[in-house]
């Protein structure tokens, strides 16, 4: 057994590695998010869908449709001065009771530089070379945060206040004193804050809680956000799905109900589906035509933000189960650097358990291996190619590798062009095992 100083030392040379793995994981992680989702038009289309429809489910009534209407009034029509290199430090021009009292709420976001901007317009930087650098850093969020992040906090945050009763009793006597609409509500919600200051606090963890938290981090979970590269956003859904489940527990039945009625619907238009595709849409249901033995979907996996929890649900039942045909589940959440690391040293695909021998070093193979699988590298290889429905061999593709299901999924709204013989063939599989 090694004595107190050697096991001192040890846990010191122990540190002191998961750091270098840090340092060589981080950055190049970061950079794969960013070219996977940041620089894709279809980060504006998922989040947008993902944080209102959340926001909707949780503020679902006429007050969280009149906090929306506060909140996309202020953020459409002020000009907002911000700088968050420092988190919490966040200026406003122009500020009102919700900017003025949650800096720290609304600072909370992926990647803001220092900018000038008036919100619905384009962002306007300093210097040229201001701008430029942050495109680079930030590709599409800036928008993302002007169009949905920003907006579902405030809207959260007015929602809460008019929830408390100390805000209700304060905007009575507001009105009673002349003011009218957002004067006075803004009005009530100060004076309640002066005097209950905690309610400060449980507006901005109610804000949290429906749009997210993507700063706050133990020494962990920043490991776990390396190693799992969207972890910050499945620990989000995972929250706000068991929120909704305890809080609103009629809510959520209703919610899974209606999910399995649109299924028995459409498999009533288009026959039985395998899981992948149960939240599909038919275009058929929605007044399109087929081509004989087709079927065109628009899949909504990534414009519904609650399918993030059956994939983790699948990856955990994948790792507890094996391989074999739950591969894919198992590493969906894995970062790709350290997938494509163990493939190249072992030269099989973690995938498949296909062997996949290279030429030249592993780094290079790595990077080879994720280049090849970014959007715009997939998109490239579809575009130089003709459509194609079928196998070398004369076997149906499942989806048909087309230009347009390349269009539609960057874009966030992937259309894909099924066999319905191969699909019939998946859900009797399925159905056997």
């Amino acid at each position: 057994m090694a004595n107190k100083h050697d096991a001192y030392n040890l846990g010191i040379e122990g540190e002191a590695s998961l750091h270098a793995l840090h340092v060589i994981l981080h950055h190049p992680t970061l950079w794969w998010k960013r070219l996977t989702i940041g620089y894709t038009p279809r980060t504006i289309t998922n989040n947008g869908v993902g944080n209102w429809f959340m926001y909707a489910v949780s503020a679902a009534g006429p007050r969280g449709i009149a906090a929306m209407g506060r909140a996309l009034q202020y953020q459409f029509g002020h000009k907002v001065l911000h700088n968050t290199d420092d988190l919490g430090d966040v200026l406003f021009e122009d500020s009102n009771v919700i900017t003025r009292n949650h800096q720290d709420v609304l600072a909370d976001q992926y990647g803001a530089g220092q900018e000038i901007r008036k919100v619905g317009s384009s962002t306007i930087h300093h210097t040229k070379k201001d701008k430029a650098k942050a495109v680079l850093s930030q590709g599409f969020y800036p928008l993302v945060r002007d169009t949905s992040e920003t907006p579902v906090k405030i809207a959260s945050l007015y929602n809460t206040y008019l929830g408390f009763d100390e805000v209700k009793l304060a905007l009575k006597e507001a009105k009673a004193s002349g003011l009218r609409g957002q004067k006075a509500v803004d009005k009530a919600i100060q004076s309640a804050i002066d005097r209950h200051p905690s309610l400060q606090g449980e507006a901005s963890l109610q804000a949290r809680r429906v749009a997210g938290d993507y700063v706050t981090m133990n020494g962990a979970e920043k490991w776990m956000r390396d190693l799992i590269p969207f972890y910050l956003w499945d620990r989000h859904i995972l929250k706000h799905v068991g929120n909704t489940v305890a809080e609103t527990p009629g809510r959520a039945a209703l919610g899974f109900k209606l999910s399995d009625y649109g299924l028995d619907e459409t498999e009533k238009l288009v026959g039985e589906l395998p899981d992948f595709l149960k939240g599909a849409i038919p275009l058929r249901a929605l007044g399109f035509s087929d081509k004989p033995g087709r079927l065109n979907f628009l899949t909504t996996a990534s414009l519904n933000p609650y399918a993030s929890a059956g994939e983790l649900a699948d990856t955990v039942n994948a790792w507890a189960l094996g391989g074999g045909p739950r591969r894919s589940a198992a590493l969906s959440q894995a970062n790709p650097f350290v997938v494509g690391t163990a493939e190249s040293i072992f030269q099989t695909s973690a995938l498949t358990g296909v062997p996949t021998p290279h030429t030249g070093s592993i780094i290079g193979d790595v990077v080879k291996r994720n280049v090849q699988g970014l959007p715009y590298a997939k998109a490239y290889t579809e575009f130089t190619s003709p459509d194609r429905f079928q196998s070398p061999k004369g076997n149906d593709y499942a989806f048909a590798k087309t230009n347009k299901a390349v269009i539609t999924s960057l874009f966030g709204v992937p259309l894909k062009d099924a066999s319905k013989k191969r699909l019939a063939d998946l859900a009797a599989r399925e159905a056997n095992k």
